[in-house]
């Protein structure tokens, strides 16, 4: 079966770091807080470093060098400290930083369809290479009020073996329409056709570069299993 990477209360670490980044795309406080108390005594660096992501991939807001600085006074606050003695609050104002930042996907979009390579090499991200097996759905339901169904996108192992992938899941629209807080004015993207390089069909196998997404009219096309949540 493997190693299999878990986090301070036994959950898969992939499926925690999803948790983390899409509740604070969301602006949920709660869940956010959980993730990265989770991740915060053994794996804190990867926890800087999504941190980090998070302030490019989805604040439209310049709040970057904010988080560099509280990740500079945490490394020198917490140096030396042992595990169960560091002091949580430089992590705690990122997340607040975060979270009550307006959200935007403009640096996505300026990175993954205006900066395309011509033939990039399947992702390295260790979601892409776990095993099939290590995992099991039935823990997904357990942890049903912990992570949300969409948690468990294509980037996710469970949500691969829900059949998601990144061309029968309309992330871009899933993602962006849950973003809060949002900005008043639009995107300097919106309505632009996204650009992949790296997409999969439903086998598995990759695509041609330059698979072509176009967005939806907002509020239109939601996914099917999107939509059942809303009936009665």
């Amino acid at each position: 079966m493997g190693y299999q990477m878990v986090t301070k209360h036994g959950h898969n670490f992939w499926v925690v770091a999803s948790l983390l980044q899409k509740a604070i795309r969301r602006g949920d406080f709660k869940r956010a807080g959980y993730a990265a108390n989770e991740l915060f005594d053994d794996y804190s660096s990867f926890l800087w470093n999504r941190l980090f992501i998070i302030s490019c991939e989805d604040c439209r807001a310049p709040v970057t060098r904010e988080i560099l600085a509280l990740h500079e006074v945490d490394e020198m606050i917490n140096k030396n400290k042992k595990k169960g003695e560091k002091n949580k609050i430089f992590i705690g104002k990122a997340l607040v930083i975060l979270l009550e930042a307006c959200k935007g996907r403009d640096g996505d979009y300026m990175a993954d369809c205006l900066m395309r390579e011509k033939n990039p090499e399947m992702r390295a991200d260790p979601a892409f290479n776990q095993d099939f097996d290590v995992l099991s759905l039935s823990k997904v339901e357990v942890e049903g009020e912990i992570f949300p169904d969409y948690v468990f996108d294509p980037h996710t192992l469970q949500g691969k073996k829900m059949g998601r992938n990144f061309k029968n899941y309309d992330f871009d629209y899933i993602e962006q329409k849950d973003m809060k807080p949002q900005c008043k004015q639009l995107s300097l993207f919106d309505g632009e056709p996204w650009t992949y390089d790296d997409m999969y069909d439903e086998n598995g196998e990759r695509t041609l570069p330059g698979y072509q997404y176009e967005p939806k009219p907002f509020g239109a096309g939601r996914m099917e299993n999107d939509s059942n949540d809303k009936k009665d």
